[in-house]
């Protein structure tokens, strides 16, 4: 998949658009395929697509909508503390100590990145897709790369994917965040891990 760069902000704009129609599409004919399956509203499958499975593709397609409309809103990232946005200083270190023990304790993040995502294994999306945690030892983004896009996945959560928000708490937290947001972005690469995370995450030889 090529980048968009040279694509003038209207014509950017447009597209993104696009894709969300088709996102709004895609669950409202979801929506449809599974009453009907179900045999709502009516139970006669040559009834045909009547008044009433109508309404359930409108209401989905306005409920699909409103959730475009919610996430057009921005998340709020915090300011980065000082020190945690250098991978050479000795706080960074500690703030990657620190986001090792929330991803394996706190925030959950362990129990779909099975093994830091090696051993992650398949679930099915909101739509009955077969999906799979990222294996975050790769160093492969489909958000982006950089450490606000890795905060905003983690603040935001992929709902589509079943992938939750990060708890409250260590949302508020500033440095729960970055440390967070640092552990992830450092993880594919063993040899900038602090020496006690390296072994645990990849074994003695520190090696992926």
């Amino acid at each position: 998949m090529p980048n968009f760069r040279y694509l003038k902000d209207e014509e950017a704009n447009a597209l993104v658009s696009y894709v969300m129609h088709l996102a709004v599409r895609g669950s409202a004919e979801f929506e449809a395929i599974v009453q009907t399956l179900n045999g709502e509203p009516h139970n006669e499958p040559s009834a045909g697509f009547d008044e009433a499975s109508s309404k359930i593709v409108i209401d989905e397609l306005n409920a699909g909508l409103r959730y475009w409309q919610s996430e057009a809103k921005p998340i709020k990232v915090e300011p980065c503390p000082e020190g945690l946005d250098n991978p050479q200083g000795v706080k960074f270190a500690e703030s990657v100590r620190a986001g090792y023990q929330l991803f394996i304790g706190k925030g959950g993040c362990v129990k779909c990145h099975v093994d830091f995502g090696r051993q992650s294994t398949f679930r099915y999306d909101i739509w009955g897709t077969l999906v799979k945690p990222n294996n975050l030892t790769q160093g492969v983004y489909r958000g982006g790369r950089r450490p606000v896009d890795i905060y905003y996945r983690i603040a935001g959560g992929i709902d589509p994917s079943t992938m939750p928000a990060v708890d409250a708490e260590i949302l508020k937290d500033p440095n729960s965040m970055w440390s967070l947001v640092n552990f992830v972005r450092t993880l594919p690469y063993a040899r900038m891990l602090p020496d006690d995370v390296r072994a645990k995450v990849y074994g003695p030889s520190g090696r992926n």
